[in-house]
């Protein structure tokens, strides 16, 4: 029988990405260990709707099993952007680690901001227990995107084999799923939004559009 030897990357992985998916790893198993029936409701979202049938306080962002979703969703936003920067936008990575920062920080900052801003509007007409349904909706199912598309960058981190247009074609078909989602909810809520449609646009420019666009404009002006 022939020694099996170990066949090296290519290319040498950078330490801080493998750092990055230990933790989301660890984020993971917290949420597991901690919150097992919750997690289990979690996995099942795309088919069983008892996730959204929780006590009160657990659809708030504080919840301790919303944060630890939502930093792993930060860190796998982070590893997303990396990989399809690496492909197609190679001048964005003269600082690879200080862009996987940034991204992480950026797409952190401009959630709660929007969180909260979202929470504002709702008290100030009247809607918070609307608005508060609708973002632990919206949370959800980017979290749960962002856990489905994790193994695939484990595997493109390491193997390359999503590299060029594969990756970033799956990442686009993730983007249009969670829209899909997103739409599902507008149509439950057809006749209220029909009802003040003006705000609805103004909300979906100010607060679903642009925030993306300046997250995006800070980010390529920072490299």
């Amino acid at each position: 029988m022939k020694d099996l030897q170990a066949i090296p990357l290519q290319e040498p992985t950078n330490l801080w990405i493998t750092a990055s998916i230990m933790i989301c790893l660890g984020l993971i198993c917290l949420c597991k260990v901690l919150y097992e029936e919750r997690f289990l409701r979690f996995l099942a979202l795309p088919i069983e709707p008892r996730y959204f049938i929780i006590k009160k306080n657990e659809h708030k962002l504080s919840f301790p099993f919303n944060t630890l979703l939502f930093t792993f969703n930060c860190l796998v936003a982070g590893i997303v952007l990396n990989l399809i920067a690496r492909d197609h936008y190679p001048e964005l990575l003269t600082r690879e680690f200080i862009f996987f920062i940034q991204v992480v920080f950026g797409f952190g900052v401009l959630m709660l901001v929007k969180y909260f801003a979202e929470k504002m509007l709702a008290n100030l007409f009247l809607m918070e227990n609307i608005i508060e349904d609708y973002l632990f909706f919206k949370f959800s199912h980017r979290h749960y995107l962002a856990l489905a598309i994790f193994p695939l960058c484990i595997i493109d981190v390491y193997t390359h084999l999503l590299g060029g247009y594969a990756f970033l074609i799956i990442s686009v078909a993730f983007l249009i799923i969670n829209l899909l989602f997103i739409l599902k909810y507008y149509r439950k809520k057809g006749l209220l939004i029909f009802n003040n449609l003006f705000y609805f646009i103004l909300y979906l420019c100010a607060l679903e559009i642009a925030p993306y666009f300046i997250l995006y404009k800070v980010v390529t002006i920072l490299n």
